[in-house]
């Protein structure tokens, strides 16, 4: 390992340290986050390393999501016990790992300033600092996906098929994680089966390699296909729903994951504003021969793609997307200098000055425009259009000046930005995340409630199985302890008093928990207001209500 290798692991580590700062904050959300964590202890407390519908919330619905991310958890776990930090300590360390891979790819693209700029950014690309302290999929199958990059990119560089072992690895990785991102993987591979099709020999390692990593991740799935049938496959079919907090993007459609990436972090609109511009300009287009330029290219459009038709909360698709948008971009910012004019940079310089003050100072440019514009909004729209507007209009002077002078310059800029802003989240907390949950187990274990309703306005499938609660529950939700179990009431969206009468189980046992998360002011107060006609309120989080029948 060279002395570049070890300025890296620094900086890999810095960041890993910030993220572990209030690790438990926010609290363990519903839904896929808490499966996988109650997945992960009955692992340990049952042995149940293979199969955990049993002990699962909702059984398979939970159980036949594959398990790589529960078996993460149940290590933390193991290491460090049942609490919110072990669960999530894991992936931490998974994306540190990521990131380094990630230094090992942009290497070989940019320049060694150009990479650590690229880690740095992605380091504090807010989808990947928010999730990489979550226990969910996503970072584990997007840290595998660049392992398999980088084990194609030693594979083409080394002429040695050493490294297609490592993308068995990976491949089996993304299988047990996040299976739609094996098209991710495949595409890493396909340029090197092209490559051998008239060297049948040669063409073995790169094919062996796929089905090995196929082989690799099978022994669990068809475990699960010769214990449950098609039960399994139509409950892995099945869409998880999410509360996960995302950025409000109500009307936008298919372009709420590219706009999640846009404000992800200020480097990324020279990605989305860049690529069009290659069609424009053929001449800065990589040759075929500059393999990993062509591969982040068509990867950043794979997955731009994708994410634009799949139905999925486009928080979590930015991040999927965050990765080659900050290759391309990095790529971009080095490879217009001897091939654009200086006023070309100085224009590119000005966007991500303009993204900066955007994303620094608009709380409306972060929601998609669906909050009220303040004035601070107008401000930073104008400030934004004037730097653009400047910087096409500029005499040659100040271009030359900006174009020889100012890459480092707004470059750090862009990734102060992030730092003060994934600072800023991991001190106060993710807005988005529902709250409430452990101090309402708290409460419900301190008095010793063994049958309780939980109410809550149904939005999909999960939110039956009150997910967040039931972690902090330590089993009495989950049937692992006799005697303990709760009674779930769906409502509709606008409740109103005569369906809470006609569906609170409530009046019949003494507790009741009402969720109310993202419901409108007017409808839950509707609804706690038919309760106190029987319930005295016991307990109020922001986003739940604990009643007691009188």
């Amino acid at each position: 390992m060279t002395r570049r290798h070890h300025t890296v692991l620094a900086t890999v580590l810095v960041v890993m340290c910030a993220y572990l700062v209030r690790l438990s904050m926010p609290e363990m959300q519903p839904h896929e986050e808490a499966f996988h964590a109650v997945r992960g202890k009955a692992a340990v407390v049952f042995g149940a390393w293979a199969d955990q519908a049993p002990q699962a919330l909702g059984g398979l619905y939970s159980a036949s999501a594959p398990p790589l991310t529960s078996w993460l958890v149940a290590a933390g776990i193991t290491i460090a016990g049942p609490s919110d930090t072990a669960v999530r300590l894991p992936f931490v360390l998974v994306s540190a790992l990521g990131l380094f891979l990630f230094f090992l790819v942009a290497e070989r693209l940019v320049s060694f300033r150009g990479a650590i700029a690229a880690v740095l950014a992605l380091g504090t690309g807010l989808p990947w600092a928010v999730l990489a302290r979550s226990a969910l999929p996503d970072i584990v199958a997007i840290t595998m996906c660049l392992l398999a990059l980088y084990a194609t990119l030693r594979y083409r560089a080394d002429d040695s098929p050493w490294p297609l072992g490592l993308y068995a690895v990976a491949l089996a990785g993304v299988l047990l994680s996040q299976p739609a991102a094996v098209v991710v993987c495949v595409l890493f591979i396909v340029p090197h089966i092209v490559d051998h099709l008239r060297t049948p020999s040669r063409l073995l390692w790169p094919l062996a390699s796929v089905v090995a990593g196929t082989l690799l991740a099978m022994p669990w799935y068809g475990s699960m296909v010769g214990l449950y049938g098609d039960q399994f496959w139509l409950s892995f079919m099945l869409p998880f729903g999410s509360s996960f907090g995302g950025l409000n993007s109500k009307g936008l459609g298919l372009f709420a994951p590219l706009w999640s990436v846009l404000t992800a972090h200020p480097l990324t609109i020279v990605a989305i504003v860049g690529v069009p511009f290659l069609l424009v300009k053929r001449s800065m287009l990589p040759a075929v021969s500059h393999r990993p330029a062509v591969i982040v290219l068509l990867w950043f459009a794979v997955v731009l793609v994708g994410a634009s038709v799949l139905s999925f909360e486009p928080f979590r698709l930015a991040l999927h997307i965050l990765p080659p948008a900050t290759l391309v971009a990095v790529w971009l910012v080095e490879h217009m200098r001897s091939h654009c004019e200086r006023r070309v940079h100085s224009i590119t310089y000005a966007l991500i000055v303009a993204s900066s003050v955007l994303i620094a100072a608009s709380p409306a440019w972060l929601h998609a425009f669906s909050v009220a514009i303040g004035g601070t909004d107008v401000a930073a729209l104008c400030a934004a259009a004037a730097l653009v507007i400047v910087a096409a209009a500029a005499p040659q002077r100040w271009v030359d000046a900006m174009a020889i002078r100012g890459g480092n310059a707004v470059v750090a800029i862009a990734i102060a930005v992030g730092t003060v802003r994934v600072g800023t989240t991991i001190m106060s907390g993710w807005t988005g995340a529902q709250a409430g949950g452990r101090e309402v187990a708290a409460k419900l274990i301190d008095i010793d409630v063994r049958q309780f309703a939980v109410l809550f306005h149904r939005q999909s499938a999960a939110d039956a199985f009150a997910g967040q609660l039931a972690w902090y529950m330590g089993g009495r939700m989950t049937g692992w302890m006799p005697g303990y179990g709760y009674k779930p009431v769906a409502l509709p969206a606008d409740a109103s008093s005569v369906e809470v009468d006609a569906l609170a189980y409530g009046r019949r046992l003494p507790y009741v928990v009402y969720v109310h998360q993202g419901t409108e002011a007017t409808v839950s107060d509707s609804v706690a207001s038919t309760l106190s006609a029987g319930y005295d309120v016991v307990l109020t989080t922001p986003h739940s209500t604990v009643f007691r029948r009188r």
